[in-house]
């Protein structure tokens, strides 16, 4: 999905105040689905020696990737890290800003 300001492409989702609406709203229904306990919980997200520090509930109500990892009690679930190798810190901090918020930045 490419989200856009003024223009539509071909097979983009046109950025607007209602589609940015629905996106929140979808997330909230997502979050609604799972353990109330996931929502005070913290995750590192850990690349080489910088740390984001993210809301679990967020990450697996927006990735079906976190979600399988924190479901299955893999270590990451257990000690609320992941540690991330193949990129780099300000790409994880536009993929985490896409999840919390649905735009992406330019």
């Amino acid at each position: 999905m490419v989200v856009t300001d003024n223009l539509e492409l071909e097979g983009a989702v046109l950025y607007t105040p209602l589609n940015h609406l629905k996106y929140l709203k979808a997330m909230a229904a997502s979050i609604k689905n799972l353990p109330d306990a996931l929502a005070e919980e913290k995750v590192d997200l850990c690349i080489g020696s910088e740390i984001e520090t993210v809301n679990k509930a967020i990450l697996c109500a927006q990735s079906s990737v976190f979600l399988k990892m924190f479901q299955n009690k893999m270590q990451e679930s257990k000690q609320n890290t992941v540690t991330i190798e193949d990129i780099r810190m300000p790409v994880l901090k536009s993929l985490i800003s896409f999840l919390y918020t649905g735009k992406t930045s330019r």
